[in-house]
């Protein structure tokens, strides 16, 4: 390590010589556009009026100065057409010089704050001023384009001629400049950008530093940006939206918690990245327009969207063909309820609360082929608005319903031909849906073990469900708490393996089944009210 103040007057010193050779570059540049500009085309015109002068010489019988005078404004007057064009070249020839300025000034700034500099640290940040500098000399003395010593014949005619044909010309051939201060300009930026991490461990070191202007770091070179803003204090995101991101493989949580995260990042190349699992989970201010990124190679996209409570935009046209997990996917974005109708979702395994607590959502999904998916638990919990009829979906592979429809306000669509022959897991399915009751007595339940609190609070549900098998369930609790509307006669339910019934009834006002033929064998707890329902007096049940 080395001593601070001792480097500061080294760092200082090259630096000021950077700024020397930067004026000589800017000397440069201003001399090749300005002589093929506004005193170029000055010295033409002035030219152009000597030789008229000459041979109008008024010894010679020639015009007198007067007239001279305005042959003279005549020529120099055209040459002011072309002003605002070296106008422009002189300003971006400067804001060249001031871009190796404000690098320098940042650079120093950067190591002011440090009571110590790693000498490694110190001359890499010379050599980049130095390739900086060499970049710039490269562009002006070795470039073609800047060759300008002379004027075309084409060029001085424009002066020589009215007005229509000096805009008629540059209209013509405007571009030149602009075209070429474009292509130099972007060359520049990216040349004199000062950072250059090379892993995602120096980049996150980089964003840490809440100095850094993002837009001074090259990405080109990385390939993971999982979690690189987690939980961030940043509130400026200035220059990320330039990030070179065509590397990135991994995207996961790189947004998580950044509560102010909300920069424009519609132009970015996500074509190669796999993983965007929590990207921008709690981002609660994001809401950008992303819908022509390239996700096709993206494999997870769990909690994508989680608690990003701002977020609505366009992702219809999404190529999720390859996601196997959109577990959480939007779950409590309150805001969402865009259309993503036509994605394909055939290859998605886990939809474990994808749309919990979206409070708004309620898009037609019910083309999705969902055949793949094994977990459903929670899908559609919360989702107060969701009323679309998915009856033609294909569940046959879910194992798990567990609160797929909980406290789903609003659902009450035709589900009875569902095949749930291999759900294991009904536990609060229906629990707090108050307006369903759809007809799903040919339910095959015979692999379900749990159907705990499965109509707790469904006030509306009264369906015939005496026929299904539930032999295989042990935990029963809840089940019909508080359906106020229940009376189905289900005295012919085989509830031999059922270890728990505790509040099975509980405020289920309406039902008075005869149940006293229930095999309560397996019973380990009860309650009295479900008790008293049974009739039926067993010494190993255990009374709540």
């Amino acid at each position: 390590m080395i001593n601070r103040e001792k480097y500061l007057n080294e760092l200082f010193s090259k630096y000021s010589g950077f700024w020397n050779a930067g004026a000589l570059v800017l000397d440069q540049l201003n001399e090749n556009y300005a002589v093929k500009g506004i005193l170029g085309y000055s010295m033409v015109a002035d030219e152009v009026a000597n030789n008229q002068a000459k041979v109008y010489d008024k010894e010679e019988g020639g015009i007198d100065d007067v007239e001279f005078q305005k042959i003279y404004e005549q020529y120099y007057n055209s040459a002011l057409e072309v002003k605002p064009f070296v106008i422009e070249a002189f300003i971006l020839s400067n804001l060249c010089q001031d871009e190796i300025q404000e690098n320098t000034l940042k650079a120093i700034k950067n190591f002011s704050n440090k009571e110590e500099i790693y000498t490694e640290e110190l001359y890499e940040y010379l050599d980049k001023l130095e390739k900086q500098e060499s970049f710039m000399q490269d562009m002006v003395w070795n470039n073609a384009s800047f060759d300008w010593d002379s004027f075309s014949q084409r060029e001085i005619n424009v002066l020589m001629n009215n007005e229509h044909t000096i805009h008629s010309f540059f209209e013509k051939n405007s571009n030149r400049i602009e075209d070429e201060w474009e292509r130099i300009g972007i060359a520049i930026e990216e040349t004199l950008r000062l950072f250059t991490p090379q892993t995602r461990e120096e980049l996150l070191k980089l964003v840490k530093n809440l100095s850094i202007n993002l837009g001074d770091i090259d990405t080109s070179k990385i390939t993971d940006m999982s979690y690189l803003f987690f939980d961030t204090q940043r509130t400026h995101f200035s220059g990320i939206e330039n990030w070179d991101v065509s590397n990135v493989e991994s995207m996961a949580a790189m947004f998580k918690g950044a509560e102010s995260f909300n920069a424009d990042i519609s132009k970015w190349d996500v074509s190669k990245v796999r993983d965007m699992e929590g990207m921008f989970a709690f981002a609660t201010s994001f809401n950008q327009d992303i819908s022509k990124w390239n996700v096709s190679n993206v494999e997870d996209m769990a909690e994508m969207f989680a608690r990003a409570e701002s977020f609505n935009a366009d992702i219809s046209k999404w190529n999720v063909s390859k996601v196997w997990n959109m577990h959480g996917m939007f779950e409590d974005a309150i805001s969402f309820n865009a259309d993503i109708s036509k994605w394909d979702v055939s290859n998605v395994k886990d939809m474990r609360n994808m749309f919990a607590f979206a409070r708004v959502f309620n898009q037609d999904i019910s083309k999705w082929d969902v055949s793949n998916v094994r977990d459903m638990f929670g899908m559609f919990q919360y989702t107060k608005s969701f009323n679309q009829d998915i009856s033609g979906w294909d569940v046959s592979n879910v194992k798990n319903m567990a609160s797929m429809f909980r406290e789903a306000e609003s659902f009450n669509q035709p589900i009875g031909d569902w095949d749930v022959s291999r759900v294991e897991n009904m536990e609060n399915m229906f629990a707090f849906a108050k307006a369903f009751n759809q007809d799903i007595s040919k339910w095959d339940v015979s692999n379900v073990r749990d159907m705990f609190g499965m109509f707790q609070r469904a006030t509306s549900f009264n369906q015939p469900i005496g026929e299904w098998d539930v032999s295989k369930v042990e935990e029963m609790q809840d089940m019909f708490y508080g359906a106020t509307s229940f009376n189905a006669d289900i005295s012919g339910w085989n509830v031999g393996n059922v270890k728990d019934m505790r509040y099975m009834f509980y405020e289920a006002k309406t039902f008075n089944q005869d149940l006293s033929d229930w095999d309560l064998s397996s019973i380990e707890y009860i309650d009295n009210e479900t008790r008293d329902l049974i009739r039926n007096n067993h010494n190993n049940i255990r009374r709540m």
